[in-house]
């Protein structure tokens, strides 16, 4: 089930990896009293290749799955915040990619596309646009506590499983983190010692102890993105199957559609990445252009095997280095070069200058 996760994956995220076993069955149980907020599926058929029909049956809490976003909405509501700017290292060149709302044009994220760029892969839109609302972050930030909860206790010992907080029991914790600063989440688990040991002091402790919930905010990001990648995935394919926008053949730069490989190697351009980006509720924006526009090679090279293929690209990869801020000829000056120095037939000087002209601007 593409875009889903476990309930133990979800407790694993929220107590982290170096978690003890009782904390992380504590926060299965914890979700599993959640299950209708996230939307839990708690049953589903399998061994429909051994058996007519398949058997179904409701499983353990642990394998109940849960959408990988509903996770993240339980949280935002519980703690009644929105997700806040985190300092990201920028996906293949995309840099001040930021969670950014625009009330104005009802658009969520930025991203802002190197000004060089002209094209997209297909392939590659549905990985760009995720990072857009799930940047990658430095892996130092570390876990994090996004919530406490109360385990009350029996004789001294934990007993119940944990419940969130009522008013009464918050006032309490607020009583006892009087002399700190107010406690704000996510907290940086660093920070989180000193509100546990506030607690542990209290000269008339409350009969329950509080369990923090912990989550790995690099982990958490990671299956956040790639659940949004494969969301992305189809929304991208069902654009083009309405011809939204079309494809480009990478070889002809002509709209052509294409299924399979062939059509995940297709060229999208700025102009309608931009626009299916806003369809998911990210700005594109491309880099201010310089007076003297920069050449650049051309994006990831499709999956054509072949002598000739390769040439033709060797010699797009190559022209940039060869004719930087330069005005070349094509018959004077491109086409000699293709066949003196990409060991090209006529024939071939004749198409692939064509091809270079057209990619380039070459007059």
């Amino acid at each position: 089930m593409d875009g889903f996760i476990t309930l133990a994956e979800a407790a694993r995220i929220l107590v982290g990896n170096d978690a003890t076993d009782e904390a992380l069955e504590t926060c299965i149980a914890w979700l599993a009293g959640q299950a209708k907020q996230l939307q839990a599926v708690k049953a589903w058929t399998t061994g429909k290749d051994v058996l007519t029909g398949g058997v179904a049956y409701e499983r353990q809490p642990a394998e109940w799955r849960i959408p990988a976003s509903s996770l993240d909405e339980l949280r935002l509501k519980r703690l009644n915040v929105s997700r806040a700017p985190a300092p990201i290292t920028p996906l293949r060149g995309f840099g001040s990619a930021m969670r950014q709302r625009t009330k104005a044009t009802g658009l969520f994220f930025r991203m802002t596309v190197p000004k060089e760029t002209r094209f997209f892969t297909v392939r590659e839109i549905p990985a760009i646009t995720a990072a857009a609302i799930y940047p990658r972050i430095p892996s130092e930030t570390g876990r994090v506590v996004t919530d406490v909860l109360i385990q009350p206790l029996e004789d001294g010992t934990s007993a119940r499983r944990p419940t969130i907080p009522t008013t009464d029991e918050w006032a309490i914790l607020q009583a006892l983190w009087a002399h700190l600063a107010p406690i704000a989440f996510p907290l940086p688990e660093s920070e989180w010692g000193q509100y546990a040991q506030a607690v542990e002091d209290a000269k008339q402790p409350p009969a329950w102890r509080i369990v923090p919930m912990f989550r790995d905010e690099d982990l958490n990001r990671a299956i956040q993105r790639a659940a949004t990648q494969q969301e992305h995935e189809s929304q991208l394919s069902a654009a083009i199957e309405r011809q939204e926008f079309q494809p480009l053949n990478p070889l002809t730069y002509l709209p052509e559609f294409a299924i399979g490989e062939a059509g995940r190697n297709a060229l999208v351009t700025v102009e309608d990445f931009t626009r299916f980006a806003a369809t998911l509720g990210i700005e594109a924006t491309v880099e201010a252009t310089q007076d003297q526009p920069v050449m650049s090679a051309i994006p990831t090279a499709p999956a054509i095997v072949g002598p000739t293929f390769a040439k033709l690209v060797s010699a797009l990869n190559a022209y940039p280095s060869q004719y930087q801020g330069k005005t070349p000829k094509l018959d004077d000056d491109v086409r000699p070069w293709l066949r003196n120095t990409h060991t090209c037939t006529v024939r071939e000087a004749e198409v692939f200058g064509a091809i270079i002209a057209e990619h380039f601007g070459l007059k």
